[in-house]
C-alpha cells in the first residue's frame, strides 16, 4: 500500500524492500572480492574455470546490468559480432558431432548458443563492478595482488620440483599426467599473471612502502617463471604490456593513437602477413631462424589459414570452421585475427578492429584523468592482444571471461584509486565501461 500523505510506500512495505536492496547494494562487493581471490587459485587449478566463474558473476550481479551505460557502443559491437557468428552458421561447414558428445562437452561444442549466454552474463559482471565501494575495492585488490605474487613463488617451486605438488593433487583425483602435460597445465597460470601484471603493479606501487620492491621484481619474476616453464606468449605479454604502457606515458594522446592504428592494421592486414613470401621462409622447415619448434608450427597454421582466408575473404567460411581442417588446424588458427577472417570473413574482422579500436580510445579518456591507470590499462588490452595472437582460439569461453575479468578489475582500481592523493597531472576517476 501507499502512503496517501507522501506518495511512498507504506512502512511495512519499504521493510520489506529494505532488506532486499541492502543485498543488493552488497553483492557488487562480495562478488569482486571473491574474484580476485579465486583468481589465483584457479589460474593454477585450471583456466577453464574462470568462464563459469564469470557467469556466476554475472547471474549475481544482473541487477546492476544498466550500469554499463558508458559502454553501449562496445556492447553494440560485441551484439553485432555475435549476430553474424550466429548467422555465418549456415554456411559453415563444421557440424558438431552430437553423436558422440554427451553432458558438457556437448554444450561446449556449441560456440553460437555459448556466445549468446556470454553476452547476457559477462557484461553484467561489468556492470556490477560499477557499483563497487572503496573499502570493497581496495581489499580486493590487495587479495589479487599479494596472491599473485604468492602464485609466482609456487609456480617457480613447482618448476623446480618437476611440478610434483601438481601430480600430486591429479593422482588424488585418480588422473594420471605425463611429465609434459603436468608442465603444460601448470604453466597456463602464467597467462593470467602476464595478462594482469600491469594492474598488479600499479596497485603495489600505490601501496608504497615494501610493497613497491614487489612491483618492481613482479614483471622479471613472472617472465622468469615462465621461462622456466617453458611458455613464449606470456613472456612476450609483459614485455609489449611494458613497452606500451612506457609509450602511452611518453606518448600520451599520440600513443593512444598509434595504439588505434597498430590494433587495427594487425586485424585488417593479418592474412596479408601471414601469406607473404617473408611469412613463407621463416614457416620453411629448412629455416634456421626460429629456434623453437612451437614458433614454427605456428608459422605453418597461420600460412596455411591464410590461404584459406584468400579463397573466401569476404564472408568467410562460417563459424567453427577452424575445426574442420584438424590436421593442418589443431583446434583454431592460434591468432585472433586470422581466425576472424578465417571465419567470420572482412565483416568479422572489421568488428574486431572497431572493438579495440574503441577500447583503446575509451583508454585514452582514462589517461586524460588518471594517467597511471590509463597507461596500465592499455597494457592489459595490449598483453590481452598478444596473447590471443599467438596461443587461444578468439570463441573459448575461458579467454572471453578473463576479457571480461580485465574490465573488471580495471573499475576496481579506479575505485580503489577515487580518493588518492591527486598527482602533479590530476586525477578523477573514471569508469571503464
Amino acid at each position: 500500500m501507499t502512503d496517501p500523505s507522501t506518495g511512498k510506500p507504506a512502512p511495512a512495505k519499504a521493510a520489506r524492500l529494505n532488506p532486499l536492496r541492502a543485498r543488493l547494494s552488497k553483492s557488487p562487493d562480495l562478488v569482486f572480492i571473491g574474484l580476485c581471490a579465486l583468481t589465483p587459485v584457479l589460474s593454477y587449478l585450471g583456466n577453464l574455470s574462470f568462464s563459469p566463474l564469470i557467469a556466476l558473476a554475472g547471474v549475481a550481479t544482473l541487477f546492476w546490468f544498466p550500469r554499463i551505460r558508458a559502454g553501449w557502443a562496445l556492447f553494440a559491437l560485441l551484439t553485432a559480432l555475435t549476430a553474424w557468428a550466429l548467422a555465418s552458421q549456415l554456411w559453415s561447414p563444421y557440424v558438431p558431432p552430437f553423436g558422440e558428445l554427451k553432458g558438457v562437452k556437448a554444450f561446449q561444442s556449441l560456440t553460437g548458443v555459448k556466445m549468446i549466454f556470454e553476452l547476457a552474463l559477462y557484461p553484467a559482471a561489468v556492470g556490477g563492478s560499477l557499483a563497487l565501494s572503496e573499502g570493497a575495492s581496495r581489499r580486493g585488490l590487495d587479495v589479487l595482488s599479494f596472491g599473485a605474487v604468492l602464485l609466482v613463488v609456487f609456480l617457480m617451486i613447482e618448476a623446480a620440483d618437476g611440478e610434483a605438488l601438481y601430480s600430486l593433487v591429479r593422482a588424488a583425483e585418480h588422473q594420471d599426467f605425463r611429465p609434459d602435460i603436468a608442465r603444460r597445465n601448470v604453466a597456463r597460470a602464467c597467462y593470467e599473471l602476464a595478462l594482469f601484471t600491469p594492474f598488479i603493479c600499479l596497485h603495489l606501487w600505490q601501496k608504497a612502502g615494501r610493497a613497491r620492491a614487489l612491483a618492481v621484481l613482479f614483471p622479471p619474476a613472472v617472465i622468469g617463471v615462465s621461462w622456466a616453464l617453458q611458455v613464449d606468449s606470456p613472456i612476450v605479454a609483459v614485455v609489449v604490456a611494458g613497452l606500451v604502457a612506457l609509450t602511452l606515458k611518453v606518448g600520451k594522446r599520440f600513443g593512444s593513437y598509434a595504439l588505434i592504428a597498430a590494433s587495427t592494421a594487425y586485424f585488417m592486414s593479418a592474412p596479408l602477413i601471414a601469406g607473404s613470401k617473408i611469412a613463407e621462409h621463416f614457416a620453411s622447415p629448412s629455416s634456421a631462424s626460429i629456434a623453437k619448434a612451437s614458433w614454427g608450427a605456428r608459422l605453418q597454421i597461420w600460412r596455411f589459414t591464410a590461404g584459406l582466408i584468400h579463397q573466401n575473404p569476404i564472408r568467410g567460411w562460417g563459424l567453427d570452421t577452424s575445426r574442420v581442417f584438424t590436421t593442418e588446424i589443431p583446434l583454431h588458427p592460434h591468432n585472433a585475427a586470422l581466425q576472424l577472417w578465417l571465419e567470420l570473413g572482412a565483416p568479422g574482422a572489421a568488428l574486431g578492429a572497431l572493438i579495440f579500436a574503441w577500447i583503446f580510445a575509451t583508454v585514452e579518456s582514462l589517461r586524460v584523468r588518471d594517467a597511471g591507470l590509463g597507461a596500465a590499462a592499455a597494457g592489459v588490452v595490449s598483453a590481452y592482444l598478444v596473447i590471443g595472437a599467438l596461443s587461444f582460439g578468439i570463441w573459448q569461453e575461458w579467454w572471453i571471461g578473463l576479457a571480461a575479468l580485465a574490465f573488471i578489475l580495471g573499475n576496481g582500481l579506479a575505485t580503489a584509486r577515487r580518493n588518492l592523493p591527486p598527482p602533479t597531472d590530476g586525477l578523477v576517476p573514471l569508469e571503464l565501461v
